[in-house]
């Protein structure tokens, strides 16, 4: 089986123009635009305009994925950062253990469902929600107990993932429409630390909110540092 590499995922056959780009300046950097639409197109022989390229570096640069140098554009170095404290998060979920609290995942995540979700449960009332699991930080595995916690309930409730890394590479909230209408939206993560990834999603859905009827948007962690949740277990 061949290992694709985070540098080299532009070029695998699912790839698509903003993984290219990110592909390219993750090796060479600064570029203008050109440089980089000429790259995309002969080395990651992607079929785009030049001003397809354009667009979509302009809204990077909106989303601080990247920072212009004169004419020239180059990976922004926070975003980098961010990037790397959120594949950390995935390494410690992945372990299954709190390195502060070495606390067994599974007792985390009842412990969670104890203590959050009757709260959560008392929000809804009789509104049906959709309980949105981030993944890449145990986002998923805490969303799945509280949606199964709900069904039990006898709260009508559905379930859906937000891909973190996809997202972040469209740019854009590729949650669909029958998920969102009318509904009270539930997000659920494992931990807030630095708040780019809630910031993120909540600023992409306030964005649909009023053209999806979106009944309310709440955010519920385990952990939450710096006190940007609606519903967590601890601050």
């Amino acid at each position: 089986m061949t290992k694709i590499s985070l540098l080299e995922m532009g070029k695998t056959k699912k790839r698509n123009v903003r993984e290219a780009i990110l592909s390219v300046l993750s090796t060479e950097f600064p570029l203008s635009i050109k440089k980089i639409y000429n790259k995309v197109k002969k080395e990651h022989n992607l079929d785009v305009s030049y001003q397809a390229v354009f667009k979509i570096i302009n809204g990077m640069l909106e989303d601080n994925v990247l920072e212009k140098l004169d004419k020239e554009y180059k990976l922004n170095i926070a975003w980098i950062k961010d990037l790397e404290n959120e594949l950390d998060m995935i390494k410690k979920s992945y372990m299954g253990y709190d390195n502060e609290k070495k606390e067994p995942l599974q007792d985390r995540v009842n412990s969670f469902i104890a203590e959050v979700a009757p709260k959560i449960k008392e929000y809804l009332g009789g509104d049906e929600a959709c309980v949105v699991g981030v993944s890449g930080g145990g986002g998923i595995i805490f969303g799945v107990a509280l949606f199964s916690y709900l069904l039990k309930e006898g709260v009508k409730a559905s379930y859906i993932e937000y891909d973190r890394i996809k997202q972040e590479y469209q740019g854009k909230l590729i949650i669909p429409k029958k998920e969102l209408e009318n509904k009270k939206i539930i997000i659920v993560d494992s931990s807030i630390y630095t708040g780019k990834t809630h910031n993120t999603i909540l600023e992409r859905l306030s964005k649909v909110k009023k053209l999806f009827n979106i009944k309310g948007i709440k955010y519920a962690v385990e952990k939450d540092s710096i006190g940007l949740a609606d519903f967590s277990r601890e601050i």
